[in-house]
């Protein structure tokens, strides 16, 4: 929650922490509540990973928004205390990225990755002990099959259903994704995700601008 497709950047610091604690009672413990914390300084990460601590959030997912990417990370690991922190590999949203080769000396749990290049995913799988989660929709099949621990993916608000299947093995799954993909090509994230969910659901597809 609170990530690039919940708008983050457009929400203030009291509504996202507003939003942990209102997904965390609505969940009651029936899934895992990972709130991202991304931010334009390691101080204003370790404040809003100290207030999704405090609503009750699982886990914490975090941009490496410092050049320092070990100071950014133990900053927030000692604030997030015993849960668990995922760092996020985005360079192209959240510069200067995390490097493949630093995945093991940071106090992180596992890695998100967005990128969707193969290559790279290839080598956090054979290279890190870090648990690999994908967050490309187009990478899901091959992700589950080389080893990766799960997908943190857009399209699974509107497609929750294909995403699992995809991920599970499932071809004719990862395929037809790719073509729901294509049919909002036009539309940026996350005005794309919004408009495919609230097709389905009936959801608002307004857009934060």
């Amino acid at each position: 929650m609170a990530g690039s497709t919940g708008e983050c950047k457009a929400l203030t610091d009291g509504e996202r922490t507003a939003l942990s604690a209102e997904i965390v009672q609505e969940i009651h413990g029936k899934a895992v509540v990972i709130a991202c914390v991304a931010a334009s300084s390691t101080d204003d990460a370790c404040r809003l990973t100290e207030a999704a601590v405090a609503a009750g959030v699982d886990c914490l997912l975090s941009t490496p928004d410092s050049a320092d990417l070990a100071q950014h990370y133990k900053k927030v690991k000692d604030v997030a205390g015993d849960l668990p922190v995922l760092a996020y590999h985005w360079p192209a949203l959240y510069p200067p990225g995390v490097a493949v080769r630093d995945l093991d000396s940071l106090p992180i749990t596992g890695c998100k990755d967005s990128t969707g290049d193969p290559h790279r995913l290839l080598d956090e799988v054979t290279t890190s002990s870090r648990a690999i989660y994908t967050g490309s929709s187009s990478l899901l099949l091959m992700c589950s099959a080389v080893g990766g621990a799960g997908a943190l993916v857009a399209i699974a608000n509107a497609y929750p259903e294909l995403s699992i299947a995809a991920f599970e093995g499932d071809a004719a799954a990862q395929r037809e994704l790719h073509l729901v993909a294509r049919s909002v090509l036009e539309l940026p994230l996350p005005a794309d995700v919004k408009r495919l969910t609230a097709d389905r659901f009936g959801t608002s597809p307004v857009v934060r601008v």
